[in-house]
């Protein structure tokens, strides 16, 4: 995405001031407030003992200096109190302005095209909008802290200056100006320098950090005692130790110098101000409160312009950060959504779900795709007809390409030369999201929410069909061990965030999860290496409840192993990116090509004596 031209950071602020006046719009107003709010309090602090020793030298009673000394203090108090209670209330608007930029990149992310989950460039994208949101440090909410001090250090640096302006010393405007710039330039080394080794600091701490956490590991114990790896796990945590100690000695030693420098300019700055000022008394131009007036409005003048210097810098850079979280949030989708075509009975022959079994026909015609920085091709010319309540079987040894089939065909991708046809039309053109309500599946890559077991079943913490969700999990064969849970159907699914949860074994959440399929309902079921977690015997029970389950659906099912050859009406045989044969299992045999061959393999493994056949 292009930047606009002007300011780079511009339009990160622009999302942040535009999502604060919808959400929060008191943010905006407090942030001024507060900034001048402290000028005040700064102005207070500077003008009270300068006034307070005037008094004193000119004998005032002691009615009147108590006087003025008590509004001093009851007006810093006052501002004080009240720049801290706006303060307070600031913090919770902050916090949902940021939590609703946090909302809004889930949001996105939730239902992004499936490309950008496995494009790098959209991961490191995401990466840094999540370094601008995560945590109250982070840019979308200490951006306003920063912005406050800001325009109180710029408001302050003018109304210094016009102060010294006055009392005629304008010479040292451009001392503190320049002892400022110095300053904030020595402190701007330090922090790059610091940078550079934190770098190596993070790569050394999370060496650490990993030799720790495998020696901790209980996945690990077994090998650690048998490889006697423990010396090892030392060895690589002293060294990452050492690298650690080292990178933190070089930053402390780059800080040291650059606030050394910092100090030095200071110095020399209050130096020659006072010896100046002082100059101006002796020869009886400046009285001796005015003197103390000026060291303060000079010092503050100075602390101001260090300050604006460090905060600009500082705005900048969180500016670019909410840049990123723009560019995260507006990055174009490949596929159509909102903006994409109903799947309805005009564009497709057929209303939505009318008739599972005759309605819906897939094609892929002359399609090829490569992955995005890919050399090669995944797919080539690949031609292939799904019909309507048919069981395809889609196999190939690995690497030859069944994975990237079934994601072109469930629409997770689009073809990079080609077209995938529903019902005669190109999926491209439609709402992916309706695309993708013809489909139940079970991918070999799944997880279960920490929710509970029916909640996982019906994809849905609402309404829900018990009838239909007890008749799913006893088709899928799992219902009989969701009933001897502690809660049944209620049971909370995973130990790792309910202590009195449970976890399910490998054929089990397969089991769950083709209960889920079943719920959905879809006419078109996909399975991807369904049978991966299972023994033979439990394989050979699975697809006995697939064949009768794809009864008057679509059932598509991948995988290497070819126990389901059987009961699938068609075959494709995937070989480099091509299907290279095509055919029932009887017609595939009798070719003695690299179905059969891939067939007789693996059968000799569950023969008696297969290992003794020199396989």
């Amino acid at each position: 995405m292009k930047r606009e031209n002007g300011f780079p950071a511009a339009r990160g602020f622009g999302l942040l001031v535009f999502t604060a006046w919808k959400e929060k719009k008191s943010v905006l107003f407090l942030c001024p407030a507060l900034a001048f709010l402290g000028l005040g309090m700064g102005l207070i602090r500077c003008l009270a003992l300068p006034a307070l020793l005037e008094k004193i030298v000119e004998r005032a009673p002691a009615q009147s200096l108590l006087g003025s000394a008590a509004v001093f203090a009851a007006a810093l108090t006052g501002l004080a109190a009240l720049r801290e209670y706006l303060r307070q209330n600031a913090i919770y608007g902050r916090i949902q302005v940021r939590s609703s930029l946090v909302w809004k990149v889930q949001q996105k992310r939730a239902v992004t095209s499936f490309p950008n989950i496995e494009n790098p460039k959209v991961r490191s994208l995401e990466n840094a909008a999540d370094l601008a949101l995560n945590g109250n440090s982070a840019a979308a909410e200490a951006v306003w802290e920063t912005a406050s001090n800001l325009l109180e250090h710029g408001a302050g640096f003018l109304v210094y200056s016009f102060l010294l302006f006055r009392m005629g010393i304008p010479a040292f405007l451009l001392l503190s100006a320049a002892a400022a710039a110095g300053a904030c330039a020595a402190g701007r080394q330090g922090e790059k320098w610091e940078a550079f080794c934190r770098e190596e600091e993070t790569k050394a701490a999370g060496q650490m950090l990993s030799a720790c956490q495998k020696a901790e590991d209980p996945a690990l114990a077994a090998d650690a005692r048998m490889f006697d790896m423990d010396g090892w796990l030392w060895e690589l945590y002293g060294d990452a130790r050492s690298r650690y100690q080292k990178c933190q000695a070089e930053k402390q030693k780059g800080k040291f110098l650059a606030d050394a420098l910092c100090v030095l300019l200071e110095t020399i700055r209050m130096a020659l101000t006072c010896a100046y000022l002082a100059a101006l008394v002796w020869s009886g131009r400046m009285t001796p409160w005015d003197f103390l007036l000026g060291v303060f409005a000079a010092k503050a003048c100075a602390r101001c312009a260090e300050g604006f210097l460090e905060d600009l810098f500082v705005w900048r850079g969180q500016g670019r950060e909410l840049e990123k979280v723009r560019e995260d949030l507006e990055r174009e989708e490949p596929f159509h959504f909102d903006d994409g075509l109903p799947l309805d009975a005009e564009q497709t022959g057929g209303a939505l779900f009318a008739d599972n079994t005759e309605t819906w026909e897939l094609k892929l015609e002359n399609v090829s795709f490569r992955y995005p920085g890919a050399s090669g091709y995944a797919l080539r010319h690949i031609n292939l007809t799904i019909r309507p309540g048919e069981r395809l079987a889609v196999t190939g040894k690995n690497g030859a390409g069944k994975s990237t089939l079934i994601k072109l065909i469930c629409g997770f991708y689009d073809p990079t030369e080609g077209a995938v046809l529903l019902n005669g039309q190109d999926i491209r053109r439609y709402n992916r999201a309706d695309y993708y309500r013809l489909f139940s599946a079970v991918f070999q890559q799944t997880s279960l929410l920490a929710v509970t077991v029916r909640e996982n079943i019906t994809q849905t913490a609402g309404e829900y069909d018990r009838a239909r969700m007890e008749e799913c999990a006893r088709r899928a064969g799992i219902a009989g061990k969701i009933e001897r849970l502690p809660e049944g159907y209620e049971t909370h699914v995973t130990t790792t965030v309910y202590p009195d949860g449970t976890d399910f074994s490998g054929g089990e959440l397969q089991k769950l999860l083709l209960a889920r399929a079943l719920y959905k309902d879809a006419p078109i079921l996909v399975l991807d290496e369904p049978a991966a977690a299972l023994d033979p015997l439990a394989e050979q029970d699975l697809y006995k409840r697939y064949r009768k389950m794809t009864e008057g659906k679509t059932g598509i099912f991948l995988s290497h192993r070819l126990a389901f050859s059987g009961f699938c009406s068609r075959i494709g045989f995937l070989e480099n990116g091509r299907i290279v044969q095509e055919g029932a299992h009887e017609e595939l045999m009798k070719e003695k090509g690299g179905y059969a061959e891939l067939f007789e393999t693996q059968s000799r493994y569950y023969r008696k004596g297969g290992a003794d056949e020199g396989i």
